[in-house]
């Protein structure tokens, strides 16, 4: 099939997959690919590295690897305002609007989808050819509710894990802050425990934090730590106490 047209695979939730299942998945697209035009591309969370190393095909580790990270500023409007502007009735969208949903979905693509189709429906619904600033109160209440539930989520995940300590501490640190270095991150998670932890302990909270999106490393691979949605740490500070 490859031979005669090129084929590009998407494989969303990888993590899923059963290793022997993954196994041959990634021998089969590695022998096809040699022939042929052909692409296969995971994705997935938690723990996906983890999960392909499971499945004993090492030559994974060569392929291109793209991180994850929030949106600047000019993808999450970009994000937001092509959608609306394709439509067969394309609606205005003032400019103010689109700074507030840009500056509150955090670049965060989930919050960017839920204001997207929060003014989206806020202005069908009231016959709006145009998305202002009552249009965007009254989307606003409805992302509000969705997001304070996306929060209690995380919130309940974390202290299931036994996790909101450590969280909370690193929610302190981040405290109007982009970025963390590994060192800070540790000294975070250390001031948690009466006595010294050990390295093992503070990269298992690093890497449990990171499988929930809590906190993020940036695609370029730097050593930094991002925080993944920060109004959620906002949220972990306010309230594990």
């Amino acid at each position: 099939r490859c031979a005669r047209r090129p084929l590009v695979l998407l494989l969303d939730e990888a993590p899923a997959l059963e290793p022997e299942l993954g196994r041959i998945l990634l021998n089969v697209s590695q022998t096809v690919s040699a022939e042929a035009p052909f692409l296969l591309a995971l994705a997935g969370t938690p723990d996906l590295p983890e999960r392909l190393n499971a499945m004993s095909a090492a030559f994974w580790g060569r392929s291109e690897r793209l991180g994850i990270d929030r949106l600047d500023a000019s993808a999450a409007a970009a994000a937001l305002t092509r959608p609306l502007l394709e439509l067969d009735s394309p609606f205005a969208l003032d400019g103010q609007v689109l700074d507030q949903a840009v500056r509150e979905s955090e670049g965060y693509p989930y919050f960017v989808q839920l204001w997207g189709a929060g003014l989206w429906k806020a202005a069908t619904d009231s016959g709006a050819t145009s998305i202002d600033a009552d249009i965007a109160a009254i989307a606003a209440k409805a992302i509000s509710i969705k997001q304070s539930s996306l929060y209690q989520d995380r919130y309940g995940e974390l202290e299931q894990r036994d996790l909101l300590v450590a969280a909370e501490r690193v929610a302190l640190a981040f405290g109007g802050r982009q970025t963390l270095t590994n060192r800070e991150f540790n000294a975070a998670i250390a001031a948690t425990q009466q006595t010294k932890p050990t390295v093992g302990f503070a990269r298992r909270v690093r890497d449990e934090l990171s499988e929930l999106g809590y906190v993020w490393k940036p695609p370029e691979g730097q050593n930094l730590w991002h925080s993944g949605i920060p109004s959620l740490m906002d949220y972990v500070r306010v309230h594990a106490h």
